[in-house]
């Protein structure tokens, strides 16, 4: 109930939906209003409604169930006119203005149709020239969502059957729609089904994208005809529909995009001299071996290069070369590439904490068990030849390796004959290839290479692998740098993690409380790349700085704390791995040996730049079992969560696709659902059920 300050009854209101609800009453001036709410626990809180003012503007509308119509109402306080302004409704959807109308305050009242507008959520603004003073939102719902059939060939279907199904689609007039849509059929025991349609393309397009914050069930705004829904949707618009721009925006001059759309793969870059101006009229030549290609352009007046038309490459670099116009090698100052930045991951997305209740869910508990049971013996059938065992003695020794623990003593070893038969060209792309599990992540704030569980350091002919980063290093330069470094000269690689082979490189495993000075300082001394040039006016005690400098300290601190380099010089791998940390480290080593022995192989000439593009993702089709024999030959158990997913199924001129899979190993309901839109933007969601009886049509255990 709302409540004057003399406490007399001015309203009363109760919530309709999800706690929503709304009201209307007339204030009146100089008078202070409370909101009293009582739950239904019979807890009741007391608010404070703001301040009643005696000037100001109204917009007021109203929509009804099944109405053509939306009621628009102004009105003005006499001095919030003013005589020489020019006042605006307008109305917008989807980004565009619809509507348009200059006020006339003498004529409050009017109606605006419907049918002005696209099915979705129509703002509506009232502008005092290009001020906004008021605005409203409602939602505009003309049922005009594809009409979608989904015909199954049986009634129900046994283990390993086939299924086919038959999709047809018509507009509201029953005029069957050509459009691309998608089919995802999904075992109910294993993944909860959208039964409400939260998750439907309709709802995400128009609803939810549209709306600030969190909408909880909102496929109940959309799906269903009752005048209580209408009135539910209309409560939600006054909820969260407020704004999420500013007017001044929209009548700025249109801003260039960060991020220009990428139509087609180029790649650019800018030559420079001596004196770090551009060079005009320079000729670079661009070149790759696999697959192999090579062409040449000249920079522009602001000393650019433009390669287009270029081959497609997955996992390869590209050779940049600059050179004089007339084709001459000379000494420029620096060749450079655009690069891809990517913008960085918030901690809050790229560390999130499970929540609590994550091993509750039960289709996600069946899941995981329907995993494990795939993996046990028994569902394996032994056939064939039995062999006798053979055991594996012999070892790979590299030629003139530095290994610590002596040639041949390694977890992997690769030789000069498995390098070359990688086929790539540099160091990320060869580890990348010979050890599954490596990978380059955040840790720490910091980047840092991982092989499985293990911090991963790399030394090259028992000297550290010469990274350098700046202060604030990203994947993607650690990625590049790791690029650069070729591997024609690379004549063996070995890997150590096992404690068996560690023990030469690591230091035996000890429990130190790193104090966070001692933490921030290590840090600090890798970001700075100078290993403690650069960092005196740092507010830490000397003592502290001393301990972190040395190779060892006392208490376990130091440039070795957990790795023992075995050689002079310090690169940025070596340094990461020794940050000092309060938490379990486990190392991992990769000794490089180069056929000169002298160390690391990297391209260091101005004029030449290595350029590795991301790779290309090839169009990849879902797995999904045929068994079109007899079924029960295939031995290996069939639990599938996702039974099908079809991305791109395209109805014909009739409005009509057909789908064809096979169904699992799990009796029980199938859940097929269908999203997509036509060619002219009408959207469509649809789900059927399918049941999958517990008859024999495969191996039974």
């Amino acid at each position: 109930k709302i409540y004057d300050s003399g406490g007399a009854e001015a309203a009363t209101f109760a919530s309709l939906h999800n706690g929503m609800g709304s009201f209307e009453f007339t204030p009146r001036p100089d008078e202070s209003y409370t909101a009293k709410i009582t739950l239904p626990e019979e807890l009741a809180n007391e608010y404070k409604l703001p301040m009643v003012s005696k000037e100001g503007t109204v917009l007021r509308l109203k929509t009804e169930h099944q109405s053509d119509s939306i009621s628009v109402e102004v009105a003005a306080s006499n001095n919030a006119v003013q005589m020489d302004s020019i006042y605006y409704l307008v109305g917008t959807a989807r980004g565009k203005a619809y509507y348009f109308k200059a006020i006339d305050f003498d004529k409050p009242t009017w109606k605006v149709s419907t049918k002005t507008f696209p099915t979705g959520i129509v703002r509506f603004s009232l502008l005092k020239g290009k001020r906004p003073l008021n605005e409203r939102v409602v939602f505009v719902d003309h049922k005009d969502q594809l009409d979608v059939k989904l015909i199954a060939n049986k009634p129900a279907y046994l283990q390993r059957d086939s299924i086919a199904l038959e999709v047809e689609i018509k507009d509201v007039t029953g005029i069957p729609v050509q459009g691309n849509f998608s089919v995802a059929v999904t075992d109910d025991s294993q993944i909860k089904p959208d039964s409400l349609g939260n998750f439907g393309i309709g709802v995400s397009l128009l609803l939810s994208s549209d709306l600030k914050g969190k909408i909880e069930n909102p496929g109940y705004y959309l799906n269903g005809e009752s005048p209580e829904r209408l009135v539910a949707l209309d409560n939600l618009m006054l909820t969260q529909g407020w704004t999420g721009y500013d007017w001044k925006d929209v009548f700025a001059p249109a801003a260039v995009p960060k991020f220009l759309a990428e139509k087609e793969f180029k790649i650019t870059g800018q030559v420079a001299n001596i004196s770090k101006k551009p060079v005009v009229g320079a000729q670079v030549l661009i070149s790759s071996q696999k697959p192999s290609f090579i062409t040449t352009t000249n920079t522009d007046n602001a000393g650019t290069f433009t390669f287009m038309d270029l081959p497609q490459i997955d996992s390869g670099s590209f050779f940049i070369q600059a050179k004089t116009s007339k084709g001459k090698t000379r000494y420029f100052g620096e060749v450079t590439v655009d690069r891809f930045q990517p913008p960085p991951i918030p901690p809050t997305f790229r560390d999130q904490l499970m929540p609590w209740y994550v091993n509750s869910d039960q289709e996600q508990l069946n899941y995981v068990q329907q995993i494990a049971r795939k993996t046990k013996e028994e569902f394996f059938k032994p056939s064939g030849i039995s062999l006798k065992e053979v055991k594996i003695v012999s070892k790979k020794i590299i030629k003139g390796t530095f290994n610590r623990n002596g040639p041949g003593n390694a977890d992997l070893i690769f030789d000069e004959k498995d390098i070359k038969e990688s086929a790539v060209m540099d160091l990320y792309q060869l580890i990348k290839q010979k050890l599954p599990g490596f990978r380059v992540v955040i840790e720490d704030g910091l980047p840092t290479l991982r092989y499985n569980n293990y911090m991963v350091n790399i030394e090259i002919d028992q000297g550290p692998l010469p990274v350098r980063l700046n202060s604030n290093p990203t994947v993607e330069e650690l990625i590049e740098e790791l690029s650069q470094f070729k591997i024609a000269g690379f004549v063996g690689m070995e890997v150590m993690y096992s404690t068996r082979y560690m023990h030469s490189y690591a230091q035996p495993p000890r429990i130190i409380n790193y104090t966070s000075d001692q933490i921030f300082y290590s840090e600090l001394v890798l970001r700075t790349g100078s290993f403690g040039e650069g960092v005196q006016d740092m507010n830490i005690d000397p003592f502290v700085k001393a301990r972190a400098l040395a190779p060892t300290g006392p208490q376990g601190e130091g440039l070795h704390a957990f790795y023992k380099p075995g050689f002079k010089g310090i690169g940025y791998l070596d340094a990461r791995v020794n940050v000092l940390t309060n938490k379990t480290r486990q190392l991992a080593v990769i000794g490089i040996t180069t056929s000169r022995r002298v160390g690391w192989h990297k391209i260091n000439k101005p004029d030449v730049v290595t350029y590795r593009p991301l790779p290309l993702m090839k169009p990849q089709e879902f797995y999904s079992p045929k068994y079109s024999v007899n079924p029960a030959d295939v031995a290996e158990p069939d639990f599938r969560s996702t039974i099908l997913w079809v991305p791109n199924v395209i109805t014909d001129a009739n409005g009509k696709a057909t789908i064809r899979f096979y169904s699992a190993d799990n009796p029980g309901k199938y859940t097929v659902s269908l999203e997509g839109s036509s060619t002219d933007g009408n959207v469509a969601s649809k789900k059927i059920k399918l049941v999958v009886g517990d008859k024999p049509g495969k191996t039974t255990n």
